[in-house]
């Protein structure tokens, strides 16, 4: 099962990272972690308390998306992000064109 990490003086977070400072361990070790526990809990439940945690589990993610959405200056790092990327597949598109010799 998870073990709540204890904090100590060498492991304390710099201002503001508490949320997500976990010592020593790493985010995928604790994430692996969650999996495995998840998993093995899942195998004893029937189907339709499965299906009800899936749906609870969309519903989480949509209400974490509207927080998100509250906090300043993430719709602008999302723009950049699509940008950034639109921009990069474009690139890709015209090299690929140019090289099957349509451009």
């Amino acid at each position: 099962m998870l073990q709540r990490s204890k904090p100590s003086i060498q492991d304390s977070a710099p201002p503001g990272e508490n949320v997500t400072h976990f010592g020593a361990r790493s985010i995928s070790s604790l994430k692996n972690e969650v999996r495995e526990v998840t998993n093995k809990i899942a195998e004893d439940l029937d189907d339709e308390t499965k299906v009800q945690i899936l749906e609870e589990g969309v519903t989480v993610f949509r209400l974490n998306n509207k927080v998100i959405a509250t906090v300043t200056g993430v719709k602008e790092i999302f723009y950049r992000k699509v940008a950034k990327w639109f921009i990069v597949a474009l690139i890709a598109v015209l090299l690929l064109l140019k090289v099957v010799g349509i451009v």
